[in-house]
């Protein structure tokens, strides 16, 4: 396995020891305690733009989806330590050229407002992406009833760029049990 790894690694572009969370299949963002954070050179190198570096928001190595030398796909979390997270696709071509940033999933709460988004290939050129935002509208000793929007969205990628072809809406009511301590 570590000579795998190392053999990917070869070109100097990735190094995936900064990289700790699986390969994905579901964009999530799970556990974020143990994250690497990139340095102003590294969001340079990966992020290939011009722009400040934020020690308030900080980039974050997450997966390596592929790494190969015609293609590679990482993912970097977006992190502003208190309300919210993204989750970034990257894609890069054989020159190490980024040719693709997307948002794959977030995470983000206000008060008593949360929010969720998460993504998954269905087949290599169609991407779901559901968004749901969840709000407490009454509030019993046993539960707490919760307002539910929620919007799926499905793109058309293609030359790994996302179109969006199609979204549909949804609300509803949950009810979660309160835990008795």
């Amino acid at each position: 396995m570590a000579d795998t790894l190392a053999a990917k690694a070869a070109d100097g572009f990735l190094n995936p020891a900064q990289f700790k969370a699986a390969r994905l299949d579901t964009f999530r963002i799970g556990q974020t305690d143990k994250l690497v954070q990139l340095t102003a050179a590294e969001e340079r190198k990966y992020l290939q733009q011009s722009m400040a570096h934020s020690i308030y928001k900080p980039y974050h190595f997450y997966s390596i989806q592929e790494n190969t030398a015609l293609r590679k796909v990482i993912t970097l979390l977006s992190y502003d330590g208190e309300y919210k997270s993204d989750l970034l696709r990257l894609v890069y071509d054989r020159q190490n050229k980024l040719i693709s940033k997307q948002i794959v999933a977030a995470d983000a709460s206000d008060g008593d407002v949360g929010d969720e988004a998460y993504g998954w290939f269905d087949a290599p050129t169609l991407f779901c992406f559901v968004e749901v935002q969840k709000q407490p509208v009454r509030e019993t000793q046993d539960a707490i009833e919760y307002a539910v929007d929620s919007v799926v969205s499905r793109y058309q990628v293609s030359h790994e760029q996302f179109k969006q072809i199609q979204q549909r809406k949804f609300q509803r009511r949950a009810v979660e049990a309160q835990v008795q301590k």
